[in-house]
């Protein structure tokens, strides 16, 4: 699905899963019925929509999960990106006063921090 979705043909799907041609055509196929789709192109487009409303739903689950953590993005030259309502209270300061400064010139040594690289 994801090589269709990059725009490969079947023949170069075929070639680059180490399989034929005809096999891919029949995955195809099954599903085009599966999805009750018309297309190869409203298969991919059924394929979508269905892996978006994962996603949203997983980041919603996690959103509830971590709503009582601080969390904020630091890029690598420490300055601070992104931060939710809980991490600006910690830091003490508005979200907006803390976006662009460096991580390093908001936090004390004994300040208990997890840090986590994505």
């Amino acid at each position: 699905m994801q090589l269709a979705g990059e725009g490969l043909t079947d023949k170069e799907i075929a070639r680059k899963l180490g399989i034929t041609p005809g096999t891919v055509r029949t995955y195809w196929e099954r599903m085009r019925q599966k999805t009750n789709a018309r297309s190869r192109a409203e298969v991919i487009s059924k394929h979508a929509a269905h892996e978006s409303a994962e996603v949203l739903e997983w980041a919603r689950a996690m959103s509830a999960s971590l709503a009582h953590h601080a969390i904020l993005t630091v890029h690598v030259d420490l300055t601070i990106g992104v931060l939710n309502d809980r991490a600006a209270a910690f830091l003490c300061c508005d979200a907006e006063q803390v976006v662009g400064l460096k991580l390093t010139d908001l936090l004390k040594p004994e300040d208990d921090v997890l840090v986590s690289h994505a």
